[in-house]
């Protein structure tokens, strides 16, 4: 009876920590199926790497220098020629996920033979301190023996990937260096955990690794193609990615100006922009009408830009009045234009002797027709 829930407690540490991995793929993720049959496969490739290990006494040479290389070479090989060449390998992130999942597998099938072989202890003895040793054992392998084996896989994984999209020579470079640095990886943890400095690994060498794999998990998603330019710009920046809105522009359907969606109206025409904003995404899922979204590829003319000095929004050149605070922006440009001249660093501030919207009190631009807050009609 006890012997299908170990089975049970081996693989849920691997499951898990693959479904966490999963998630990582956010831009492409890869079909479900393939990577369970991948992990799968990483199960087999205990078979090979037991039966080549087995024969060698339990020592130092074995676990530091046999077993990292054996067991890289055995999850590599599972990756290189069982994802490789796939055509849902199309993206240097894919090279990191597929690693993973066959270092899993790999993992999960060791687990069991770990823990039975722990549980067996305790049933010839029946004492609470081995069954202590069993639920440590669990607890270890599950936190921090499972995450390293992907861990070291992903270091090769992430080589694989880049290398896919790479230059033969370049790329080939890329991986020898890539299962070097799983193996080495893989040496010092199991140099670490067979001493008994669990203290060091946990704290110091385990989040190192981290650490690194997270870094090149970003380097993967910087370099697919399937990455906006926006996510590139914050993760190299440390920046969060912006909202899918936030930097959309729209068109003045009056004069073609570009405008924000916060805007109440243009400030080249004053022409009332709620209307245009408020119905834009009805026009986009309507056939024959025509988005007033900027295309993200599309051409916009450099205008330059400045600051407004009541309430510090940005301005275009050309603009004629603050689409949030309603100050003109005439006599600014050109003092502040006179002032660059001059060499004057400091920005002007508008002059206060200019009429004001009868409705909310706003000074207005003379030639405007609608008031840039309250977008109520200025008399003549």
């Amino acid at each position: 009876m006890e012997y299908p829930i170990i089975v049970v407690l081996a693989f849920i540490p691997g499951i898990l920590w693959l479904l966490y991995f999963y998630a990582k793929d956010r831009l492409e993720p890869e079909p479900r199926k393939f990577v369970t049959k991948i992990f799968f496969l990483g199960m087999l490739a205990t078979i090979p790497a037991a039966l080549i290990e087995s024969p060698l006494n339990d020592g130092i040479l074995l676990v530091v220098i046999v077993a990292p290389i054996v067991e890289e070479l055995a999850k590599f090989s599972v990756v290189r020629w069982g994802a490789y060449k796939d055509a849902r390998f199309n993206e240097p992130m894919d090279g990191i996920i597929y690693a993973v999942s066959a270092a899993l597998g790999f993992a999960s099938l060791e687990n069991v033979f770990y823990l039975f072989n722990s549980y067996s202890q305790y049933e010839v003895s029946r004492s609470g301190n081995i069954l202590g040793s069993f639920l440590a054992t669990f607890l270890i392998r599950a936190l921090l023996s499972v995450p390293s084996h992907a861990i070291n896989s992903a270091m090769w994984g992430y080589a694989l990937g880049m290398a896919k999209f790479a230059d033969e020579k370049h790329g080939k470079s890329l991986v020898r260096k890539g299962i070097l640095l799983g193996m080495f990886c893989h040496a010092i943890f199991n140099l670490l955990a067979t001493q008994g400095l669990l203290g060091i690994l946990a704290i110091y060498v385990v989040p190192a690794m981290w650490h690194t794999l997270n870094h090149k998990i970003k380097e993967a998603i910087i370099s697919s193609p399937f990455a906006s330019e926006e996510l590139r710009k914050a993760l190299i920046t440390g920046q969060k990615e912006s909202s899918p809105d936030a930097d959309v522009e729209y068109e003045c359907s009056e004069c073609g100006t570009p405008v924000r969606k916060e805007d109440k109206v243009c400030p080249k025409c004053g022409g009332s922009l709620e209307e245009t904003i408020v119905t834009e995404p009805e026009a986009e899922s309507k056939p024959g009408t025509t988005s007033k979204k900027t295309a993200p590829d599309s051409k916009v003319e450099v205008i330059k830009e400045y600051e407004c000095s009541e309430c510090g929004t940005s301005v275009k050149e050309d603009d004629r009045v603050c689409p949030k605070c309603g100050v003109s922006l005439e006599e600014l440009i050109k003092s502040d234009k006179a002032a660059q001249v001059q060499g004057n660093a400091n920005p002007p501030h508008r002059v206060d002797e200019e009429p004001c919207c009868m409705n909310c009190g706003v000074p207005v631009d003379k030639g405007n027709r609608l008031c840039a807050v309250c977008a109520a009609r200025l008399s003549a």
